[in-house]
């Protein structure tokens, strides 16, 4: 799974950023990879959709939660299974953060999530075309 989202990694230039990623590793979510949007704001969302950046990553399979806490904390939105790898835009890491003690969260920029949402694996976003 890769998260995209909260308050600290969900602003506009985030979902700039990992869209950018993304399309220099390949410009599709690779197979098995679950990449979940989640703006830190209505007014983020307002901006996104209006510039065709929620389209964009709707187009590619990204699933777009509402605004606000969620996923990051555990308490709703989409929690990872037991024993998924986790990267993730948030600002903590610790077990069960997201709601699933068994799940794995790495922290990582929005550009090596965008790159790693295309490859399938946590990759270097810094990388020419990331290898897929």
């Amino acid at each position: 799974m890769v998260f995209l989202g909260t308050c600290t990694g969900g602003r506009v230039r985030d979902f700039h950023e990992a869209l950018a990623a993304l399309n220099r590793a390949g410009g599709e979510i690779a197979e098995g990879v679950q990449l979940v949007i989640t703006p830190a704001s209505r007014e983020v969302a307002d901006t996104l959709r209006a510039d065709g950046t929620l389209a964009k990553f709707e187009s590619l399979g990204a699933i777009v939660t509402e605004t606000g806490c969620g996923s990051c904390c555990g308490t709703s939105g989409m929690i990872p299974a037991d024993g998924v790898n986790v990267l993730s835009t948030a600002n903590r890491n610790f077990k069960a953060r997201m709601g699933n003690a068994t799940a794995s969260i790495y922290l990582a920029s929005p550009a090596a999530c965008g790159a790693s949402a295309a490859t399938g694996r946590i990759t270097d976003p810094r990388a020419e075309r990331a290898a897929r």
